[in-house]
């Protein structure tokens, strides 16, 4: 069975997320599931001593909620053979590499021993939603003092920081996505609409979009960090993004982004598949406002990029930390 993703119905869809749970209750078949290579493997773990592969189960995969079988699907143009074996990667991954170790059993989201030399060197902060409510995340990356990070932090810590914040990220989505659907239920503007008009507005608040964040990246300044870790990282990062938190990225804006960094980018942009190239935007010193507001109101861009919204990203980070 294939689904083509723009000829989607409703109905098809809620088919293929059921037919895709079914083949996730099964054991899978080995021979089926295309074969990394060791060193693609190699890439995406983060941990020092891998767990033993025969204590992998996959008993929970039938129990997916749709919204995480509907990303996994998104992400493979609806191919139920490809979907299943991306998830069937995913869990692999997250249970040799803990990964549902990083945030605690209490789903308490608490500092952990590296957030003070974090918050340091890196400024960055989610402020406010764009047009859509999804939450934007704004990051200096160009101000990163990677080489006072490197002398604390291996290559793995850094990918290991990436995917706890991909956790926190992913559980903060849920979170406002389910607020938002609590509200809107208790919101009498709503319910005096009829029955229609509120399963519309529900379908709206938990459409897949919603759940995505937009990130923006300021490149002024990277131009003095060392080229090759920069690379490696970013690799190392963008493969684990695509490959296990799939249909989680809206869009990302590169702003100020140097000359030496379109050279950096043609290296890395062949690593992403079509999909993901089209939501980056890659802008230079100039005409980024214009840009920004397709997603983002003015009011809700800080005047440092051309808004209207007086805040200063570093003390706005580390109050959001506290």
């Amino acid at each position: 069975i294939f689904f083509v993703e723009s000829n989607m119905s409703k109905v098809d869809e809620a088919e293929a997320i059921e037919e895709l749970r079914k083949r996730l209750q099964g054991p899978g078949d080995p021979k089926a599931r295309k074969k990394q290579s060791k060193s693609w493997w190699e890439k995406m773990n983060f941990v020092e001593e891998l767990r033993d592969e025969k204590l992998i189960t996959y008993d929970h995969l039938g129990k997916l909620d749709n919204d995480t079988l509907r990303r996994f699907l998104a992400a493979r143009k609806y191919n139920l053979k490809k979907a299943e074996n991306m998830v069937r990667d995913w869990a692999r991954w997250r249970a040799l590499n803990k990964v549902d170790e990083i945030l605690p059993p209490d789903g308490k989201i608490r500092k952990d021993s590296n957030d003070i030399l974090f918050e340091a060197m890196i400024q960055s902060a989610t402020v406010c939603t764009d047009k859509k409510g999804r939450p934007v995340y704004w990051e200096r990356t160009g101000k990163m003092d990677l080489g006072t990070i490197l002398k604390y932090c291996t290559e793995d810590d850094l990918v290991r920081r990436y995917v706890r914040n991909m956790e926190v990220t992913r559980k903060e989505l849920v979170e406002a996505s389910t607020k938002k659907l609590e509200n809107l239920l208790l919101d009498q503007k709503y319910l005096s609409r009829g029955r229609s008009n509120i399963a519309q507005s529900i379908a709206e608040y938990t459409a897949p979009d919603f759940t995505k964040q937009v990130a923006i990246f300021d490149l002024a300044g990277l131009d003095k960090i060392p080229k090759g870790p920069v690379l490696k990282l970013m690799k190392r990062c963008m493969g684990i993004g695509q490959a296990f938190y799939p249909e989680r990225l809206g869009r990302a804006i590169l702003l100020n982004a140097p000359g030496t960094f379109q050279v950096l980018w043609k290296l890395l942009s062949p690593f992403l598949d079509k999909v993901t190239k089209k939501k980056i935007s890659v802008l230079g010193k100039k005409k980024y406002l214009k840009v920004l507001m397709e997603d983002i109101s003015s009011e809700y861009i800080p005047t440092e990029y051309g808004g209207y919204l007086q805040v200063s990203l570093r003390l706005l980070a580390r109050k959001e930390k506290s």
